[in-house]
């Protein structure tokens, strides 16, 4: 494929928009998460439609934001006013005046051109609203937001001050708020922060605005601490996956520790605690997985598109069905000029502007049910040495 513009890696799936803003698709498809009306798997590109402007899918579902602001989504996505009919391989119009999205298995929240932030979920928590019933259609939870990443359970967000906030499941510390309670309103957790990144497991990244990398671990105990821990300094962006993290450095260097699955983390064959250098002239970097995959993708500064890992619908797309241990160089051309991240939430931290973000090729976030279900059979390292 010629003139990609952008490129999202999923659990088992990939999607790309071209330089004409046309959106591709490949690899599973059971729950019509590719949005060609069918549950049918491809491991060549298929076109899904046009003027599309960001894109986000999981292992249930896709949604894009179109040029007219519009939000659309299919697959297993909610959004409308009936969770049990909103199931479809086609897509839906969800919203208007849209800025920026993240989306995790069912739920998702939604910045708007206003600044104002909105959810939607079928779990309680999962809105931040503080109320019970179940809400399929996105409610209002506060104004004067810049950034949003979510991964379904977990929702981070980041104010016009720098301010980061969170609220959701926090059984085992994800928040970072020092507890391991359960939030279903939003907390505050830090100041000064430029991007967040929250996994498809329990893990979040932090990358604050002074260039040091933070990150709050999945842990096992309650006496250990749940609270954000400093990983590296000198950091442009970062991405966290499933138990599996990777950062690129401002000189271009790209970064990864945590757990080795399918050749995720680059030809290593055991699990690293600590970060480890893995390639040079790195502009950007995705990491994803769950039970259908789990797969690295990074764009070099020469534009070039470089993936690993699992294969096994074809979402490298190097017209193969076995995993890669090393990086494969995909296409060639893979430039991002002003595209909007909705997943890898950044924010510039002197305009408040979510545009133009370098970190544009993102990691999608899988669902909460499918990282929980992982959870007892993934053993985590913590990074630097850390308990696990």
């Amino acid at each position: 494929m010629d003139s990609v513009a952008a490129v999202n890696v999923a659990d088992g799936s990939m999607m790309a928009v071209k330089e004409d803003s046309s959106l591709w698709a490949w690899g599973l498809n059971n729950w019509g998460q590719l949005g060609d009306g069918t549950t049918i798997d491809h491991t060549i590109p298929i076109k899904i439609m046009d003027n599309i402007k960001a894109l986000i899918v999981n292992n249930y579902s896709c949604m894009v934001l179109k040029n007219d602001w519009s939000l659309w989504g299919w697959g297993g996505v909610a959004g409308d006013d009936d969770y049990n009919t909103s199931n479809s391989s086609r897509p839906v119009r969800i919203m208007d005046d849209v800025k920026t999205f993240s989306m995790g298995g069912w739920s998702f929240a939604v910045i708007k051109n206003d600044g104002s932030l909105w959810a939607a979920g079928p779990i309680v928590g999962q809105r931040g609203d503080g109320v019970t019933p179940y809400k399929p259609t996105p409610v209002k939870i506060m104004d004067d937001v810049v950034a949003v990443s979510t991964n379904g359970g977990t929702t981070m967000f980041i104010k016009v001050d720098g301010s980061l906030w969170a609220w959701g499941n926090n059984s085992v510390g994800e928040l970072g708020d020092g507890t391991i309670t359960n939030r279903s309103t939003p907390v505050k957790i830090m100041d000064n922060v430029a991007s967040v990144s929250v996994g498809s497991g329990c893990d979040t990244l932090a990358v604050k605005t002074d260039g040091s990398l933070w990150m709050w671990p999945y842990y096992i105990s309650a006496t250990e601490d749940a609270g954000p821990t400093k990983i590296m300094d000198s950091v442009k962006t970062a991405s966290e996956g499933f138990y599996n993290s990777t950062a690129v450095k401002i000189d271009g260097s790209l970064w990864a520790w945590g757990s080795y699955i399918n050749g995720q983390l680059y030809g290593i064959m055991a699990d690293d605690s600590t970060p480890v250098k893995y390639m040079d002239d790195v502009k950007t970097v995705a990491t994803e997985g769950c039970i259908n995959g789990y797969n690295t993708a990074a764009i070099k500064t020469d534009g070039s598109l470089w993936v690993w890992g699992d294969n096994i619908y074809g979402q490298l797309g190097d017209g193969r069905v076995f995993e890669r241990h090393t990086p494969v160089k995909i296409m060639d051309g893979v430039m991002i000029p002003g595209y909007v991240n909705p997943s890898a939430a950044k924010v510039n931290p002197n305009t408040g502007d979510t545009g133009g973000s370098p970190t544009t090729l993102i990691a999608s976030i899988t669902a909460l049910g499918a990282a929980i279900t992982w959870q007892a059979l993934v053993w985590r390292k913590r990074p630097r040495g850390g308990k696990h």
